[in-house]
């Protein structure tokens, strides 16, 4: 391999590196502003940021089985949407 390759190669992966430790500070972070929150709670906010089921569960240290059955309920207990009445 190259020298040029290599230093591409070492540079792509000290990218992802920081970037794997920046996302690792920022669900630190979030985890310490929800603290007081129920999992239930936190499992709905993570995922409405975007972090999947498995991602959510290693961070509450649960299982993403669990972590979906607390956002399924969350969504069952949300009252509909009230819609305004059709014009005739």
């Amino acid at each position: 391999m190259s020298a040029k390759k290599q230093a591409a190669v070492a540079d792509e992966t000290g990218q992802a590196a920081s970037s794997a430790r920046s996302e690792k500070l920022l669900a630190i972070l979030v985890l310490e502003a929800i603290s007081k929150k129920s999992d239930q709670d936190k499992a709905v906010l993570l995922n409405s940021v975007g972090f999947r089921n498995p991602e959510i569960a290693a961070l509450l240290g649960t299982s993403a089985h669990t972590v979906a059955q607390h956002i399924s309920a969350s969504r069952k207990a949300k009252p509909p949407k009230k819609r305004p009445p059709k014009k005739r």
